[in-house]
């Protein structure tokens, strides 16, 4: 289970704003993630990051009690077929569906000094960006410090399905950056319901 860090400080680390060592409190990270995982999602957070208790029960999700002695986490289950997996960042863990869908994660700072939790569930459309001169698929034909609206679908991993034809120069240009939101919105309205991470998923 998830172990409650709050009283339990690790050896050789100093007060919560002066951390002495920050490999003892990356392992204490690490071993929090791999709790996570353990359970198998017989343990969630309560907090909620995004979501609400009735779609997560529609999807569902098991929501039990919280746990006395931890409030931070409640007992529940998964959806049948559903799984947690780790990322590279122990902070971070990801639920994915029967299709090895991300559909949501898991964030959990096991750290003592600043222990944190929630669960959060994934819109299959999402609105986002791409910029030039960083190492990011699809943005080969973006100089330095362009940028450029994108719509994308986490239906097959986070695959491109729109790119605005407005290319927002480096520096801020209100004019052209007002027009390639407006480009953006004109996009989005073909998913009115995008930002509801119950939507859209089949």
């Amino acid at each position: 289970m998830p172990e409650n860090t709050t009283n339990n400080k690790v050896a050789g680390v100093g007060p919560a704003w002066t951390p002495a060592s920050p490999d003892a409190i990356n392992k204490q990270e690490a071993e929090g993630q791999q709790q996570i995982i353990a359970e198998g999602g017989s343990q969630l957070p309560t907090e909620m990051n995004g979501c609400t208790e009735e779609q997560l029960l529609e999807l569902g999700f098991t929501l039990g009690a919280l746990k006395v002695d931890d409030p931070k986490f409640r007992y529940g289950g998964l959806p049948s077929g559903w799984k947690i997996v780790g990322t590279d960042h122990d902070m971070h863990s990801n639920i994915l569906d029967e299709k090895n869908r991300k559909r949501g994660g898991i964030f959990y700072k096991a750290a003592f000094y600043e222990r944190q939790a929630h669960i959060s569930l994934a819109c299959r459309y999402n609105q986002g960006m791409l910029y030039g001169g960083v190492k990011e698929p699809g943005n080969e034909h973006l100089a330095s410090g362009e940028s450029q609206y994108i719509i994308t679908d986490l239906e097959v991993e986070r695959q491109i399905i729109w790119k605005g034809e407005i290319i927002m120069p480096d520096g801020y240009d209100s004019d052209i950056n007002n027009k390639a939101h407006q480009e953006l919105n004109e996009a989005l309205k073909a998913y009115p319901d995008y930002q509801n991470p119950i939507a859209y998923w089949s």
